[in-house]
């Protein structure tokens, strides 16, 4: 009961912006009549967790049931109709979403192709700024700064020189996270389960596939290379390690990763092999960001997400500071604890680490506003979400391991 508690968290936690945002904004703006949004919020956000709780519950005592109906390829098949649907649904509503026709809108995802395209044309992409056609533009919600660091346009170059808008990298990044869950659990059906459970119960993933957004990608990337440095062997080892330094280019807070990485590597591979793939990953990625630093460093727009903690130094002394500090402390302090050599366990304590500049920043929001408020802090918490999935993936299904059909042979070698 322990593990399923923790399994719904995982899952329900990060969408609790998403549901908010759903009753306070969305639905005024279909009912403009309703009454009292922000009480109907905190009523929708708990009846919400415990709709997950009980159906997950309900269906946790099913997978027996479905892991002998479901075959491997039929696994398969259900994996490639359920993102080929998401692609489908994608092209449909993505030009309302981006549009703000429902929801205010975003400008992340015209910030990552407005600075690859920037690049492609041989500019520096961090002098643009953000400009979104339609409701967001007379709302004023563009005329942002670029935010993504240069790791994620390189990542999002192909994407948009190929098919002009770089939120259709999600997609790739998703085959990839389905790739990882079936080498990690061994089973095609349980690598099924777990990917339903992340479209069915945390909306905010299908948010931002369908609003293009990038968290959902950046986090892939990162785990997904994680795993491979901890995993693979040899030359690949060194190639997850230079793709990760390059993924850690993204956004900031995947760097208090660092600590538990180092240590799960020394506890792996030896202190030596540690050291020598920490170079690599430190290696790639001042190569991918110092030269766009020192080109201009005032000009250099990904800097400005820092004021995201320093708004709350008026209430908080040196929030700015105080918890990215502490957090780093509590990544520290994690290293010391035994069982780094477990995947599951490594993964679950990078889940803490990204979670607590999240708890930090919607406590300080709430405590600012006077109410709970999830709706512009809440999103980032995906990034934790989906290391807790993975972290406790093999425990949810491991009632299940004498299932027939296993995975034959995905290891990374």
């Amino acid at each position: 009961m322990q593990i399923l508690g923790l399994w719904v968290l995982a899952l329900s936690l990060p969408s609790l912006g998403f549901v908010q945002r759903l009753f306070e904004v969305v639905m005024p703006i279909i009912f403009p009549r309703l009454p009292f949004p922000e009480l109907m919020a905190i009523g929708g956000m708990a009846g919400y967790l415990l709709a997950v709780f009980g159906i997950v519950f309900y269906l946790h005592r099913k997978q027996a049931l479905f892991y002998q109906t479901v075959q491997t390829k039929h696994a398969l098949l259900g994996f490639i109709l359920s993102l080929s649907g998401l692609l489908l649904l994608f092209m449909w509503l993505y030009p309302l979403a981006t549009a703000g026709s429902f929801g205010g809108g975003s400008d992340r995802d015209e910030a990552l192709n407005i600075a690859v395209t920037e690049l492609l044309n041989g500019h520096y992409p961090y002098y643009a700024k953000t400009y979104v056609a339609g409701l967001p533009h007379q709302l004023g919600l563009d005329g942002n700064p670029i935010s993504p660091l240069p790791g994620e346009l390189l990542f999002a170059l192909p994407f948009v020189a190929g098919f002009g808008n770089g939120a259709y990298q999600t997609f790739f990044w998703l085959g990839a996270w389905f790739m990882l869950l079936g080498d990690y659990l061994q089973d095609w059906r349980k690598a099924l389960w777990v990917w339903l459970s992340c479209l069915i119960f945390a909306p905010v993933c299908l948010n931002e596939i369908i609003s293009g957004g990038d968290l959902l990608a950046n986090s892939l990337w990162v785990i997904i290379f994680s795993y491979g440095v901890l995993r693979s062997r040899s030359r690949l080892q060194i190639i997850f390690a230079i793709l990760l330094g390059i993924g850690l280019a993204s956004r900031p807070h995947f760097l208090l990763l660092l600590p538990l990485l180092f240590a799960g590597l020394w506890q792996q591979r030896g202190k030596h092999q540690a050291i020598r793939l920490s170079l690599w990953i430190s290696f790639s990625f001042l190569a991918i960001s110092l030269p766009f630093y020192l080109y201009d460093p005032q000009g250099f727009s990904p800097l400005h997400v820092y004021n995201k903690l320093a708004r709350f130094n008026d209430l908080l002394p040196w929030a700015s500071v105080l918890i990215p500090a502490l957090t780093g402390l509590c990544a520290l302090w994690l290293c010391y604890l035994p069982r780094n050599t477990d995947i599951s366990s490594l993964f679950l304590r990078m889940a803490i680490v990204q979670s607590l500049p999240i708890v930090g920043a919607v406590a300080l929001h709430s405590w600012q506003q006077g109410r709970v408020n999830f709706m512009e802090f809440g999103w980032y918490g995906l990034s934790a979400g989906l290391f807790a999935v993975l972290g406790l993936s093999k425990q949810i299904t491991a009632t299940f391991d004498c299932a027939p059909n296993p995975l034959k042979g995905l290891n990374i070698n």
